[in-house]
């Protein structure tokens, strides 16, 4: 494995892993099981959700002025807890989905969009091919806007109006750099923002790639695997790659990464030089590279709190202190039960991660169904590790991997077909409820 000087040694990429055909069957097994721990209780709530909404479809009656129900944020989690609560809110509520982007973004797509070109339109989502299903019966009003505050009874919207809310969800993200995500809330201006991304990467000859997590691995193994002449450079600030994820895992991709040819540099923390193409180390040596991709951290998008509930705040982390419940943590006199937070804007103690805001959507919305009917909320959050911390990735144009975090070295590492070049986009669309266009006809 490729490294440097003054950099500490990552994973032990040379071991072999020979099982025996009992320890084989028994990892069929533990496969088998984890599968099924994954699918069927997500099946179970789907057949619920869908008996409710039968149900929802019978009984709700729009009204003139009902009361709202305001998510704000809709990206996974925003889109999920929306659209399930329109489908078993009671007569006189109404939920009120905002957003600042023009279209959902299909955030997988971005590191592959970011490297391929011609399939970048598909990233972005109509909003009402999402939502169709609620808006009809009038049960959910989506209004594209930012939300720039917060106050007891209203949110605040950049335009200069305000929302009254009974409940209030916020599901506002994170924010990171592109490629992980795009700066533009309109879909032409993001595409615009891939298009200069792809344009860096073709006209590149050495690549610079900062951060180890799922999105810089992604990166660095598609340009190396679309361009295997570029020289493409991953920096880790641990001793390993995937940080967040077992060993099983780790191991693997940096045999991939090794074998494609993408050059690792473990417990590097480089800073990019503002106005340049250089990096500089701790020992503030400078590199200078033709591309730099900064894949690293997330910030959470909390500020729409700041003013009116700053405490509420974690100083550590700037996320949203939160109950089980997933009401907000009160600190002091600020007990505010009608408001939720959830996903990545939320100190859960949870996964970050697709499947952990399936949960956290369905325990929100049961949660303010029962204060509706006057109760105390019941439902609490436990994160379950090895099943909302599993991941699907990709690791260069040829190669996917399954994973499926677990005890005493029980994870399960499994590996996947291959993604297209369009990585499934229409099967992306299918699972948020819309069907795909298919890929627009080049100009």
């Amino acid at each position: 494995m490729s490294n440097t000087k003054g950099n500490k040694r990552g994973p032990n990429v040379a071991a072999k892993d020979t099982p025996s055909w009992l320890t084989t069957a028994a990892n069929s097994i533990h496969l088998f099981s984890s599968v099924l721990g994954l699918v069927l209780p997500y099946g179970i709530r789907l057949l619920r959700l869908r008996i409710t909404t039968i149900y929802h479809t019978f009984t709700y009656k729009a009204i003139d002025s009902p009361k709202n129900i305001v998510v704000v944020g809709g990206s996974f989690a925003g889109i999920h807890v929306a659209n399930w609560l329109a489908n078993a809110v009671p007569t006189g509520y109404r939920v009120v989905l905002v957003e600042k982007n023009s279209h959902f973004n299909y955030l997988f797509a971005f590191p592959r969009y970011a490297v391929v070109t011609g399939y970048e339109q598909g990233a972005f989502i109509p909003y009402e091919n999402i939502l169709s299903g609620a808006i009809k019966k009038g049960s959910l009003l989506h209004i594209h806007e930012k939300a720039s505050g917060v106050t007891p009874s209203q949110v605040l919207l950049a335009d200069g109006q305000a929302i009254d809310y009974a409940y209030l969800i916020v599901a506002t993200g994170s924010s990171q750099p592109p490629p992980a995500k795009m700066a533009s809330t309109g879909r032409e201006g993001a595409c615009d923002e891939l298009h200069k991304l792809q344009r860096g990467v073709a006209e590149a000859s050495r690549i610079a790639v900062l951060g180890s997590g799922a999105v810089g691995v992604e990166m660095a193994a598609d340009i190396k695997t679309y361009f295997p002449d570029k020289s493409v450079t991953l920096f880790s600030s641990r001793d390993v790659v995937m940080p967040s994820f077992g060993p099983k895992l780790q191991l693997k991709v940096a045999n991939i990464l090794e074998s494609i040819g993408v050059t690792i540099r473990y417990n590097a923390r480089p800073q990019t030089l503002p106005g340049s193409k250089m990096i500089q180390l701790q020992d503030r040596s400078t590199e200078e590279y033709d591309l730099v991709l900064s894949c690293t951290g997330q910030n959470p998008n909390s500020g729409i709190l700041s003013t009116f509930l700053p405490e509420v705040i974690s100083k550590q982390t700037g996320r949203i202190l939160v109950k089980p419940t997933l009401q907000l943590q009160p600190a002091g006199d600020s007990a505010f039960p009608n408001i939720f937070a959830l996903g990545d804007v939320a100190e859960h103690g949870g996964p970050r991660m697709a499947r952990a805001v399936h949960v956290q959507a369905g325990i929100v919305r049961d949660n303010i169904l029962e204060l509706i009917k006057g109760r105390s909320p019941s439902h609490e959050y436990s994160p379950q590790r090895w099943i909302e911390g599993s991941i699907q990735m990709t690791v260069g144009k040829d190669q996917a991997l399954g994973y499926i975090p677990g005890d005493n070295s029980k994870d399960v590492l499994f590996t996947l077909a291959a993604y297209p070049d369009d990585f499934r986009i229409a099967h992306g669309w299918r699972l948020l409820g819309a069907k795909y266009p298919g890929r627009p006809r080049p100009n």
